[in-house]
């Protein structure tokens, strides 16, 4: 059989109500050079049996005796695969049909990309539309949200195999279940991530699912990654703090207390950081994030001095803003 250009993977665990729509919209791709790697984690619920059912050639099932965990079967998975380039998708979601080859091509005219994800349209159990998720575009965005803020959906993602293996490593099974934006962070280390312009997955919404069975846990492991991404900076934070910052991260209010304007330090120092190693050019992105900072809260900036001179770092010109000055689009 001959080597696949496209590895997709994807782990199962008793997702036997979805498990057969998400394998048919990976075989229905437009993009038909590609090999589906299942790994059945013991499931209990007739997942594999629906899946033995299939007889498609480019599917590779593997059942696993006994649940091992949705880390260890990604792993697994990547250590099966052949393809060149690596797609991530859920048991209970859909790719659209062209979302490979729309993958594929943006791999192809940009050798330096290290992840290609795009937007989602979320969905409910059903399969009934709610809405479109949009995701950070550009790679300077995305590097800027993701020292705080995972900047891909994990079910939309595309990356590359050498740069697995030039880390030497997958999925950290520490990080589980924020073990994708661990991954994230560190191959943008090697390349550069966009997100297209397009929801080419349908992201199911459902009760099940990890973001709603252990939330806690998501948010402690998400954490821990934005306390690394800070301490590869320079920048040592206690997890309150950097909890606080992630937080914060997703929206500035109006009025911020003495906790929230020391968390709006940290982001606006770790961008600047960001800013200077990265060796991407993130002063746009940078100046734009002290701007929505100054449009938001106004009045916490100006009457903080430490605060606006942390803003004044990025964007001389920020403090404007506070005075009607819009945000640049």
């Amino acid at each position: 059989m001959s080597v696949p250009a496209v590895s997709v993977l994807m782990p199962a665990y008793n997702a036997a109500p979805f498990v057969k729509s998400a394998v048919v919209s990976i075989l229905a791709q437009t993009f038909t050079d590609l090999e589906l790697i299942v790994i059945d984690d013991g499931s209990t619920d007739g997942t594999r049996e629906l899946l033995r059912q299939i007889t498609d050639p480019r599917l590779v099932l593997i059942e696993l005796a006994e649940n091992g965990g949705y880390t260890h079967a990604l792993n697994i998975a990547i250590e099966r695969a052949r393809g060149e380039i690596l797609v991530r998708q859920d048991a209970d979601d859909l790719s659209r049909p062209g979302r490979v080859a729309a993958q594929v091509d943006a791999f192809t005219r940009n050798d330096r990309l290290a992840i290609v994800g795009s937007d989602v349209e979320l969905i409910d159990a059903t399969g009934e539309p709610l809405r479109i998720d949009r995701q950070p575009r550009s790679d300077a965005e995305i590097r800027v949200r993701a020292l705080f803020q995972n900047p891909f959906v994990h079910s939309s993602v595309a990356f590359r195999t050498r740069d697995i293996r030039t880390l030497g490593h997958a999925y950290d099974p520490t990080l589980e279940p924020s073990e994708d934006y661990g991954l994230w962070s560190e191959l943008l280390a090697l390349g550069e991530g966009c997100n297209l312009p397009a929801p080419l997955v349908a992201y199911r919404v459902h009760a099940s699912q990890v973001s709603s069975t252990r939330a806690d846990r998501q948010e402690a492991a998400a954490t821990e990654v934005a306390r690394r991404n800070l301490a590869a900076l320079g920048l040592i934070v206690g997890n309150e703090d950097v909890t606080a910052a992630r937080h914060l991260a997703q929206g500035f209010p109006q009025f911020l207390d003495a906790p929230q304007r020391s968390a709006a330090r940290t982001i606006l120092e770790a961008s600047r950081r960001l800013a200077t190693h990265s060796g991407a050019d993130l002063r746009d992105e940078t100046r734009r994030l002290a701007r929505r900072l100054t449009v938001a809260a106004p009045r916490s900036v100006v009457r903080d001095r430490r605060l606006l001179a942390s803003v004044m770092r990025l964007d001389p010109l920020a403090p404007l803003a506070a005075f009607g000055k819009a945000v640049r689009p």
